[in-house]
């Protein structure tokens, strides 16, 4: 489903500090000859003399601070492009033995408990009971347009790219492991019926059992597969993508059904049944991000969990939107500037070969340094570091580069090391998994000049340090590849 506004984790999100301003940060005087290099205040009133900064925050690590990253005027730590600090030197090279069996974690969700083999997983066993998340799939879509609407040749363009990058998108975050065919039908077929027969309001929609939105989710599967099914030959789909006009009003938000979930009944092709359903829908929403609505549902058909607080409309007192993934997974927030899948979402998959993966429990892990290949790129090397600390907990260490698929530039890079932990004791949907931010982190916003929802503050830059668990992480070493230091308390 569309990522939904929610609280954060606030273990591992928030400052208990009540000086920190809303961003985590130090506010600077703006001045034509502050020294950005500084780690003290601007010292223009005593009442600035008095504060002192935060731990973590001694300024840009560039000579110049550019006021455009701030969406005010206003200058702050976290307007720098990063927190680089003087890194200490890594730890001897760890020669330890991976023990990957460590690291699958067992799921011990209530839900995985009550729905077994159909629920969204968050740990191990690994299970597919809708689509297998290693192999070759189908997807057929199918532009529709209404009796008061019509499509154009240009909407049919918008809508093969984005399609075709959502393929592309599996392909590269799943190592080439899981492949999607795209069959596309090249003109507009005309549904039996005007807009309002087919309408969802996103009040009706975030009613996942309502009376409407089961009845649409029948009706258009039932009417869009006999529309299509002279035209199309369904053999072997496992999704059904209905694409609609641009100016189009039945679907204020989305409408999508899976199969093992909220799928009431599937469509009935010449070929076969068909199990799950996506059409999008979101005037508000730029067409060239629909191919992360595909993809984020998709993960769903994988049994891949919502990594965000599932609650719609709920936000932290600060009125930011934040979950305890944030921005930085496509499970968490498919409309944010960070659009990867993260390390434990890729576990879960089966994408890692074995010599990606470092693990080991807490109890024999050894001190130790390791190199880290971004996580996205195509080399073969080690992508993640993930330590287990009980029976259901785990801490993951992975590097991350921006790449084709994030929105941006950012206000704040991204390039550098992120720390989460899995708790498999949550349910999908409930923020099983949490960014472990350094300590004085607040938010930022992600994009200049922007004023928006807040971002949290979590990605590890040259220097930086944080402890979770017993286990102290720091990045000593960043270039084309990241060094990290692991130590155990």
């Amino acid at each position: 489903m569309p990522t939904a506004q929610s609280e954060p984790d606030q273990q591992s999100t928030t400052t208990e500090d009540p000086s920190a301003t809303e961003l985590g940060a130090i506010e600077q005087e703006e001045s034509d000859d502050t020294d950005s290099d500084s780690d003290s205040d601007s010292g223009e009133s005593e009442s600035d003399l008095s504060v002192d900064p935060p731990a973590l925050f001694f300024g840009c690590d560039t000579p110049e601070v550019d006021t455009n990253h701030s969406f005010d005027g206003v200058v702050r730590a976290v307007d720098c492009e990063t927190d680089a600090q003087t890194p200490n030197p890594a730890l001897e090279r760890s020669r330890q033995a991976s023990d990957l069996a460590k690291c699958e974690v067992p799921d011990k969700s209530s839900e995985r408990q009550r729905y077994g083999n159909t629920a969204m997983i968050v740990g191990f066993p690994r299970k597919s009971h809708n689509i297998d998340q290693i192999g070759n799939h189908k997807v057929s879509v199918v532009p529709v347009q209404f009796e008061d609407l019509s499509g154009n040749q240009k909407d049919l363009e918008v809508h093969r790219e984005q399609v075709e990058k959502f393929a592309d998108y599996y392909d590269k975050v799943s190592f080439g492991k899981l492949n999607f065919e795209i069959d596309m039908h090249d003109s507009w077929l005309t549904l039996p019926g005007v807009q309002a027969d087919y309408s969802v309001t996103a009040d009706q929609y975030q009613d996942s059992y309502g009376d409407r939105i089961v009845s649409m989710r029948e009706k258009w599967m039932r009417d869009g597969v006999a529309l299509a099914d002279p035209f199309m030959d369904f053999s072997g789909t496992r999704i059904i993508i209905f694409v609609l006009p641009e100016n189009q009003k039945a679907l204020e938000l989305t409408l999508q059904a899976f199969y093992g979930g909220d799928l009431q009944y599937e469509g009935q092709s010449d070929e076969g049944p068909i199990k799950n359903l996506f059409a999008i829908g979101m005037p508000q929403t730029d067409s060239r991000m629909y191919w992360a609505y595909y993809a984020h549902e998709t993960g769903h058909t994988l049994s891949l969990p919502d990594l965000y607080a599932f609650n719609f409309g709920a936000q932290s007192e600060d009125g930011n939107a934040v979950g305890p993934m944030s921005t930085f997974d496509m499970m968490s927030n498919n409309w944010g500037p960070t659009l990867t899948m993260g390390a434990w979402i890729r576990w879960l998959a089966g994408w890692f070969d074995d010599n990606q993966v470092f693990c080991q429990d807490f109890e024999n892990f050894e001190s130790g340094s390791f190199e880290l290949q971004p996580i996205d790129n195509d080399s073969n090397g080690l992508k993640t570091v993930m330590i287990r600390t009980s029976e259901t907990e785990a801490v993951i260490i992975e590097s991350r580069r921006e790449q084709q698929w994030d929105e941006g530039p950012t206000s704040r890079k991204r390039d550098g090391v992120l720390v989460t932990k899995i708790d498999t004791t949550v349910n999908h949907g409930k923020g099983a998994l949490a960014l472990q931010v350094p300590e004085g982190r607040g938010l930022i916003y992600s994009y200049a000049d922007s004023g928006g929802v807040g971002s949290i503050d979590a990605t590890l830059f040259l220097g930086n340090s944080v402890e979770v668990d017993g286990l102290i992480i720091e990045v000593n070493e960043t270039g084309a590849t990241d060094v990290v230091s692991i130590t155990k308390k």
